[in-house]
């Protein structure tokens, strides 16, 4: 039971890394950025809650801010 849960922790994670880090290379490349590195996307994995919900209001907030 334990073990179902770690996995879809981890699972999430994975997905959630997967697409930030593209992102993250999407935008890096712009501006001429260096991306995340293999111990920053072991962190992110590690911490997907966190990462993810900081990620995701940081898009959301830019996204759907009005050009006034």
């Amino acid at each position: 039971m334990v073990y179902n849960y770690i996995l879809y922790y981890l699972l999430i994670g994975v997905v959630n890394t997967i697409i930030i880090d593209y992102f993250v290379n999407k935008i890096a490349e712009l501006h001429d950025k260096k991306a995340l590195t293999n111990l920053e996307r072991i962190w992110l994995l590690a911490l997907w809650p966190i990462y993810s919900f900081t990620f995701w209001y940081n898009f959301a907030k830019a996204f759907f801010k009005d050009n006034d």
